[in-house]
C-alpha cells in the first residue's frame, strides 16, 4: 500500500518515528496477508541496518516488488523476527 512508503520516510527522517511504529506497519501487512510470516505475531523486531533497504525503496531506488521480496526474504530467513507475546 502507498501509505507504507510515507511511514518509511517518517521512520528514516528526523524527527524519526520509533522502530516499533514502523514495525506496526509491517505487522499490518502480514495480518492483511500482503506479506507472509510463519504463525503471525504481535510485534516485529527490525535490525538497524534494514533502514538502508527501506531508504532505497522510500526514495525510489528499488521497486515496491523488490522491497516486498526483501522483507519476505528477511522474514523467511528469520532475520526479521515476529515476536509472540
Amino acid at each position: 500500500p502507498y501509505w507504507i512508503n510515507d511511514l518509511a520516510k517518517l521512520w528514516l527522517s528526523p524527527p524519526n518515528i520509533p522502530d516499533k511504529e514502523f514495525a506496526k506497519g509491517i505487522v499490518y501487512l502480514i495480518e492483511q496477508k500482503i506479506l507472509d510470516a510463519p504463525d503471525g505475531g504481535d510485534e516485529l523486531y527490525i535490525p538497524k541496518w534494514f533502514k538502508f533497504t527501506t531508504a532505497w525503496w522510500a526514495y525510489g531506488q528499488i521497486t515496491d516488488t523488490t522491497y516486498a521480496n526483501a522483507i519476505q526474504f528477511l522474514i523467511d530467513e528469520k532475520i526479521l523476527v515476529v515476536v509472540y507475546e
